[in-house]
């Protein structure tokens, strides 16, 4: 049995982090039981119930009262591994859960190898249930034009403003000047970017530029993204899952002086 103890995170992170867990778990045939993804069990095919027993998970019950009880008497009976880390990635690959009861506390645990074994499996699990992916088609089938490439462009800013110093804070015009590049990079095609951001813009904003905007919903935005062609934006869990689940080629904006490249869009294997 593995139990997720303590959530990482918004959306991006605690996707990676349930993801490689999830990964560990189906590759040593065990148990896997989180209670940190209440809130978003509603929008994948593969936590709508509160017990999955094909990929062998249990998210509790609707209410986080039942839920706590529940925990209580786990950590009570069931003596745990425990498994505790903050801050630094922890490589989980050394760690066998075959036959062990593991617990976790913490966050930032990695196993890339065993995450991206388990790929295609995490793609199904994560997939949008068909209320939730006909929302994100509906979007992309109303902005789509004949023929353009898809370029999605995350706009973090908010909390990345004191993020590490605010190393990948920047302001608009340095998106628009990426956003300038790509239309470099491919001066034969016709391009189309949907802008994906914490903040509210308008087409204004982007004058010259071929824009549209996602939902406004931190999933279906997500999902919007992975339906693209292209990505760029900071280094971002977020943007990381849309390629990740998407298939998509991103390029990771660092500097506010970045020169961007065709071979610089790649598919996404970090975090």
């Amino acid at each position: 049995m593995v139990f997720l103890k303590d959530k990482t995170g918004s959306l991006g992170n605690n996707l990676f982090e349930f993801g490689t867990f999830l990964a560990k778990s189906l590759h040593d045939n065990q148990w896997l039981i989180n209670f940190n993804f209440l809130d978003n069990r509603k929008y994948f095919i593969g936590t709508r119930y509160c017990t999955n027993f094909k990929f062998k998970v249990f998210f509790g019950f609707r209410f986080n009262v039942i839920n706590r009880l529940i925990s209580f008497f786990i950590l009570k009976i069931v003596k745990f591994q425990r498994l505790e880390n903050y801050n630094s990635p922890f490589d989980l690959k050394s760690i066998n859960f075959k036959n062990k009861n593991i617990l976790k506390a913490g966050n930032w645990f990695t196993d890339f190898e065993t995450f991206y074994s388990k790929a295609d499996q995490l793609r199904a699990f994560f997939s949008l249930t068909p209320a939730s992916q006909a929302v994100v088609n509906n979007h992309i089938a109303s902005i789509s034009e004949p023929e353009a490439l898809l370029v999605g462009v995350h706009i973090r800013r908010g909390d990345y403003k004191d993020f590490l110093g605010g190393q990948f804070y920047f302001e608009i015009d340095t998106y628009k000047k990426m956003m300038d590049q790509v239309l470099g990079i491919f001066p034969d095609k016709k391009l189309k970017f949907l802008i994906s951001s914490d903040e509210s813009f308008s087409t204004d904003d982007f004058s010259g530029f071929n824009t549209c905007f996602t939902p406004n919903h931190y999933v279906f935005d997500m999902y919007c993204l992975a339906a693209c062609d292209y990505i760029i934006g900071p280094p971002s869990t977020y943007t990381m899952w849309a390629s990740f689940y998407g298939k998509v080629p991103i390029q990771k904006i660092r500097t506010q002086n970045q020169i961007l490249s065709e071979k610089g869009f790649a598919l996404d294997f970090g975090y």
